[in-house]
């Protein structure tokens, strides 16, 4: 049963994955076989990264689809929608990050090293593994997963950092040309805090004042820190909160888009089918 959101130290909430600061790391080994050919729509919180290992997958975006093979990796921002498809086997690493534990890490002997970077470029620009590099990264990904489900939160932290550490590395992301935003991350946690906290819509003058910003200088900030607009994570936020209601019930969709801060059905219907590519209630009978 999925775990409720509990308050944890820092004043973030756990998401949909029960992430939190004790525990910012989930190592998904999965391997099988999607017979139904549809492809699968998702958009949480947590950052995600993935290895492919063995056979391929098709992975979607709002504007692009990629075929994925063996040795290759993708990355998933806050709140990013995207899809996948796998018609054969497949062996892929999925490594589900709490954004905190990357936003506040620092190394002194790299302060340029921003471990956020990946997740937050555009598609385009978002590391493409090099032949050459491809058994690389599989031996590197299969040495930590080794030890089966018994890896440790810390060991799990360890290990995500050098797969990124190992990134810039190779040349595949570049240093940011300012120091690793924490005490800007500080700056906005109030308002996630906010968000997490509420089902209505919040303005940007709102969620500045609460961060004791400019409304322009929050608007960028925001944006740089999480790779979307304030907007678009907050709407995201209560789409997910709708998607969870569709599926655990039938409350009608009326109701839960009042419930969740839409203005109507037809504008939860219309983010929905943006987000997730369907409508609800065709979303929630494919859940069930």
């Amino acid at each position: 049963m999925k775990r409720k959101p509990e308050r944890e130290e820092s004043g973030f909430l756990n998401r949909s994955f029960g992430l939190s600061e004790k525990r910012p790391i989930d190592i998904i080994n999965q391997s099988g076989v999607h017979d139904d050919g549809a492809r699968h729509y998702d958009m949480h919180y947590e950052l995600e990264m993935g290895v492919i290992l063995e056979g391929s997958m098709e992975r979607y975006t709002r504007d692009s689809s990629r075929v994925l093979q063996a040795g290759d990796i993708w990355f998933t921002g806050i709140w990013e929608p995207h899809g996948f498809r796998c018609d054969g086997d497949c062996h892929r690493v999925v490594f589900v990050i709490w954004p905190p534990a990357l936003t506040g890490f620092h190394l002194p002997e790299a302060p340029k090293m921003n471990l956020m970077q990946p997740f937050l470029l555009p598609q385009e620009r978002r590391p493409v593994m090099p032949h050459k590099l491809r058994q690389e990264i599989i031996a590197l990904t299969r040495h930590h997963i080794s030890c089966g489900r018994n890896i440790s939160p810390a060991r799990k932290r360890l290990f995500v950092t050098e797969l990124l550490v190992w990134l810039f590395d190779k040349g595949l992301v570049r240093q940011s040309s300012s120091e690793a935003p924490k005490e800007q991350m500080i700056s906005i946690a109030p308002v996630i805090e906010m968000v997490f906290s509420n089902k209505r819509f919040i303005t940007n003058e709102e969620a500045a004042r609460v961060c004791a910003l400019s409304r322009d200088i929050f608007i960028r900030t925001f944006r740089k820190l999480m790779g979307v607009s304030f907007r678009q994570f907050a709407v995201r936020y209560r789409l997910s909160g709708a998607a969870t209601l569709l599926r655990q019930g039938e409350l009608p969709v009326k109701a839960i888009a009042q419930e969740w801060g839409f203005t109507d059905e037809s504008h939860l219907h219309r983010h929905f089918i943006q987000h997730y590519g369907c409508p609800p209630l065709a979303y929630r009978q494919y859940k069930k």
